[in-house]
């Protein structure tokens, strides 16, 4: 926002069977006594026919041996009995509703019953055939369906998930606090405001990093700041990745953030750009809105605030406001190309209204280019001007070549 004082921190974001039961059926024509086998009963033709008993003999004292009764063939027909020896399964009824049928006798193999072509016809497995001098072999169960789910990803709480498999810089703040021997991150602080470590709030593991504006300072800055990610020296090879992390703001209402230019992250680095501070804030804003705004000649920002827009513009959608602490923890995302493009997502979602496509902001038609090469990357909080207290703490920052999400 012009009027204010342009002064900007040099600080970078953290680039960082059917089985069939045999079931007995019942048997509406009496079979023959022990002796010579019987045929078969016929399934009955009535509205609810049964299937009809086989003509051999009692199982065990029959010479022959008899075939199941077949299922009727009405509406809810039920499978036949079986024979003594060697009797085999009755078949289930064809009917919307059939059963299967029951096993043999001795010295019988049980067949398992067949399910009805109607609906829940398919039949259990059959029980073992008794009687006789044996006993049947049971019929085979049909395999149960698979209970797994798909994969999930991780949400808030539980341990630390850096380092990220593929992230070039994954911290949780679990180990070196940043500035201190063994950490990839160092701290940046102006206008009374500071950066901590925080065990009291934290999106995943035991700690955080948090920072405070507690005074109307001007220029209130605490930053964290990573450059090891960016090894190179043209934008091919430092201005083509992905970084996220998660923020929980201590503000209570949107009336409560300064109405100037504030800012959330920086990408910093040289720029050729005559009268430009060399300084990508890639998520900040003004007035409350988020957005994306670099200073070249003046400050320019990825949307106007102005209303109405051209059509085009306005079917972008609006930039979300400043988060307050009702809102818990956001993660924020964002992807830079080298063709001086750039695009923003909150909750994994994208923000078109902050998208920047070959250095030109796609809602506000303002000119971004030719952004830095980025040499840094810092997360945290600054305000040109005199701000009230601020605060807000952020955990789990991440930078790779492919696009991270929120769920590692």
């Amino acid at each position: 926002m012009r009027g204010l004082a342009p002064v900007f921190v040099a600080v970078g974001l953290a680039v960082a069977g059917l089985g069939c039961n045999s079931i007995l059926g019942n048997n509406p024509h009496e079979s023959a006594a022990g002796g010579a086998s019987g045929a078969a009963g016929g399934g009955g033709g009535a509205k609810s026919g049964a299937g009809g008993a086989i003509g051999g003999g009692s199982g065990g004292q029959s010479a022959g041996s008899g075939t199941g009764g077949l299922g009727g063939t009405s509406a809810s027909g039920s499978g036949g009995s079986s024979g003594g020896g060697f009797g085999t399964g009755g078949l289930g009824g064809t009917s919307a509703s059939g059963s299967g049928g029951s096993t043999g006798g001795g010295f019988g193999t049980g067949v398992a019953g067949f399910g009805g072509s109607g609906t829940g016809g398919a039949g259990t497995a059959g029980g073992p055939g008794t009687g006789g001098s044996g006993s049947g072999v049971a019929g085979a169960t049909g395999a149960g369906g698979s209970t797994s789910g798909g994969t999930g990803t991780a949400g808030q709480g539980g341990p630390s998930l850096c380092p990220v498999a593929g992230a070039a810089e994954c911290d949780g703040f679990e180990g070196a606090a940043p500035g201190a021997a063994g950490s990839d991150w160092t701290i940046t602080t102006a206008g009374g405001a500071t950066m901590t470590v925080d065990t009291t709030k934290f999106y995943r593991g035991s700690k955080s990093m948090h920072f405070v504006a507690t005074t109307a300072n001007a220029g209130p800055t605490a930053f964290i700041v990573e450059t090891k990610t960016f090894t190179g020296t043209t934008k091919t090879t430092n201005n083509d990745f992905w970084g996220r992390y998660f923020i929980l703001s201590g503000v209570a209402a949107a009336a409560d953030f300064p109405q100037g230019h504030a800012v959330y992250g920086v990408l910093g680095g040289p720029t050729t750009l005559a009268g430009a501070v060399g300084m990508f804030h890639f998520v900040g804003g003004s007035r409350g809105i988020l957005q994306a705004e670099i200073t070249n000649s003046s400050d320019a920002y990825t949307d106007s605030m102005v209303a109405p827009n051209a059509p085009a513009q306005d079917a972008l959608g609006i930039s979300p406001a400043f988060p307050l602490a009702s809102d818990g923890w956001q993660c924020w995302e964002w992807h830079l190309e080298d063709t001086d493009s750039y695009d923003f997502y909150l909750n994994g979602v994208a923000v078109p209204a902050m998208q920047i496509v070959n250095g030109t902001a796609a809602k506000s038609g303002n000119n971004f280019a030719p952004l830095p090469t980025v040499t840094s990357l810092s997360i945290g909080w600054q305000y040109f001007g005199a701000a009230g207290p601020n605060s807000g703490w952020i955990d789990e920052v991440a930078i790779g070549p492919h696009q991270i999400g929120c769920g590692n």
